[in-house]
């Protein structure tokens, strides 16, 4: 296989702590690392700007969860920007949580080479399970299955969840069809 057909992506992974900037700023780190390595696309975890809060139940909303939330644009994607266009990479921003009008949504933001933000797509299927309370914090996604067009092909992503679901991958796969 020709070398130019080979595209390296690195996948960021990471323990995450209660400090969204640190967590931010670790994320670049092993980011750069990974492009260092030869990773022309970087995907970052789930969430991976605050430990996994879900995992504790309530039903009612009360917990204060201003700490976590994101907006977008906002500070966390203004850096996946700056990483994408400082390192050439395209960045997959793992996932926020994002806070808009119309709810409460696990994000992940998609980045070209040159920081251009491409879009995003919000997890569609949100489970509730013991130590899985999701849908006490995520509406479920409206965007659809998103495919973004980068300068290395067509990409897509689901979040966790989604992946017990074939109908999310065969989806995008036909919506990435030339």
């Amino acid at each position: 296989m020709p070398i130019d057909r080979i595209l390296k992506v690195g996948l960021v992974q990471m323990a995450m702590s209660s400090d969204v900037e640190a967590n931010l700023y670790k994320a670049i780190s092993m980011s750069k690392e990974a492009v260092d390595r030869g990773a022309r696309v970087v995907c970052l975890p789930e969430l991976f700007t605050t430990l996994y809060f879900p995992r504790e139940e309530d039903p009612e909303g009360k917990a204060d969860r201003s700490a976590v939330l994101n907006t977008i644009p906002g500070m966390v994607t203004e850096e996946l920007s700056r990483l994408a266009r400082d390192t050439g990479a395209i960045v997959i921003g793992g996932s926020i949580y994002e806070a808009v009008d119309e709810g409460l949504f696990n994000t992940a933001t998609v980045f070209e080479k040159d920081g251009r933000y491409l879009g995003k797509y919000r997890k569609t299927h949100i489970p509730h399970d013991e130590y899985f309370y999701e849908q006490h914090y995520f509406d479920a996604g409206d965007t659809g299955f998103q495919v973004f067009e980068t300068s290395v092909g067509r990409l897509s992503v689901l979040i966790c969840y989604d992946q017990w679901f074939p109908e999310a991958a065969r989806s995008v796969a036909l919506m990435g069809r030339r």
